[in-house]
């Protein structure tokens, strides 16, 4: 039960739409407005695995457990994404639509850091 609320509170999805304090700090408004984009955030982190943290000899555990979470992400992320259409279609985009540029460019920062 702990696992499964850990893996749907860290959705790819939600964290778009909400963000969390690592996006806040590095600028990551949040993207209402936009279809789809919890996807764009899910592959973003797939960038993680070529960022210079990874040859941080903590890599060997977090690696592993990072591919996981984001195999069992992506079928919640588009059932996620899928079911925000209704409620996307009818809202203003308040930020500028974040590319897999930006979602790249975040899952590469150092997120230990205070």
């Amino acid at each position: 039960m702990v696992l499964a609320i850990a893996l749907l509170t860290g959705c790819s999805t939600l964290q778009s739409k909400y963000g969390s304090k690592n996006r806040d700090k590095n600028a990551m408004p949040p993207q209402f407005g936009y279809l789809y984009s919890g996807m764009v955030s899910w592959a973003g982190n797939w960038c993680y695995f070529v960022s210079p943290y990874m040859k941080k000899p903590i890599s060997i555990v977090v690696a592993p457990v990072m591919f996981a979470f984001l195999l069992i992400d992506l079928p919640l992320t588009i059932v996620a994404d899928t079911l925000f259409v209704p409620f996307e279609l009818g809202v203003e985009p308040k930020a500028a639509r974040l590319t897999l540029t930006d979602e790249c460019r975040f899952s590469r920062t150092d997120l230990t850091r205070d």
